[in-house]
């Protein structure tokens, strides 16, 4: 074991003073300073309160090449035992937060639904971050003259968006689901979301299995469609470098994936993966761009490797 948070250690990240920035959902923005000899690594809490209120959901982080910490705060109102509510009630009380050592906390973003996933450009110029609740990632701008600024970089997902990551210039994009067509139907009716939060847990809409990965360009172009509908990759929360994805509850994500990849095969991608979404009749739609000609149709996207 490297540390004991404590807590609920959701997004991990390295800081170039070499520690690790941990995103704890119960605890809060920790710096944990891996120790030397099998030893425990030391637990710091740098951020844990904004704005006199205790955070209930730290989520995910980005940490630019001079240390600054961009990170998202889930929701106000639930934690991270009650995201099923947070994404049924949509509060859309999430928040994009920036802390820097000796600056203090400060709030980028605030009214996301269910803010996810973080993942800086490589000239770290701008970010982008997941709103989970609504299909979308938006992008802001760090500098230039839009600095401040916010628009959407793709949205209508076929899925949930969760953790991003940038290997090179492609944004990875891990859904662990599916959108639902219940939770849809019920988007424009808060009443309606309100009650079916309340149902007991056995009565609410669950996950489906199937696994769901995306890549980006920066433009929001769609490069990689990875799924596979037989759901024996499923639940993917995270994706790293090329195709390596994690999850918070399956063992064999991982290990599919990468066989795929050492396989370097579009026929071994083709076995694990559908590039039909075949789940619902959506398909994500960039916001950054104008729509191009060369467009791949919509039931043509490639499972690419």
């Amino acid at each position: 074991m490297v540390a004991e948070t404590g807590g609920r250690p959701l997004g991990l990240e390295w800081h170039p003073e070499g520690w690790i920035v941990v995103c704890d959902a119960r605890r809060g923005l920790l710096r944990l300073s891996p120790g030397g000899g099998g030893l425990e690594g030391a637990v710091e809490v740098p951020v844990d309160r904004v704005d006199g209120a205790r955070l209930r959901f730290t989520n995910n982080a980005a940490v630019t090449r001079e240390g600054a910490v961009y990170f998202t705060d889930t929701s106000r109102h639930f934690g991270i035992e009650e995201y099923k509510q947070d994404l049924l009630e949509h509060s859309s009380t999430g928040r994009l937060l920036l802390w820097r050592e000796g600056h203090g906390v400060e709030t980028l973003l605030d009214g996301l639904s269910f803010a996810n996933g973080v993942a800086l450009s490589e000239d770290e110029s701008w970010l982008l971050v997941a709103e989970t609740g609504t299909y979308s990632i938006e992008r802001y701008w760090l500098r230039g003259p839009r600095a401040g600024s916010r628009e959407t970089f793709v949205d209508n997902l076929p899925g949930f968006p969760d953790n991003l990551s940038r290997w090179r210039d492609t944004f990875w994009v891990a859904m662990p689901s599916p959108r639902d067509r219940l939770l849809d139907r019920l988007l424009p009716g808060t009443l309606a979301r309100h009650v079916v939060a309340r149902l007991p847990d056995a009565l609410k809409p669950r996950p489906k299995r199937h696994g769901l990965v995306f890549g980006f360009g920066p433009d929001g172009t769609l490069r990689h469609n990875l799924q596979d509908p037989t759901g024996r990759v499923a639940i993917v929360t995270g994706v790293r470098q090329k195709a390596r994805t994690g999850s918070t509850s399956e063992a064999s994500a991982s290990h599919a994936w990468r066989w795929c990849r050492r396989r370097r095969s579009p026929s071994a991608f083709r076995a694990l993966a559908s590039w039909r979404l075949g789940v619902s009749p959506f398909r994500p739609r960039s916001r950054s761009r104008p729509r191009s000609e060369h467009e791949v149709p919509e039931h043509e996207v490639p499972c690419t490797s």
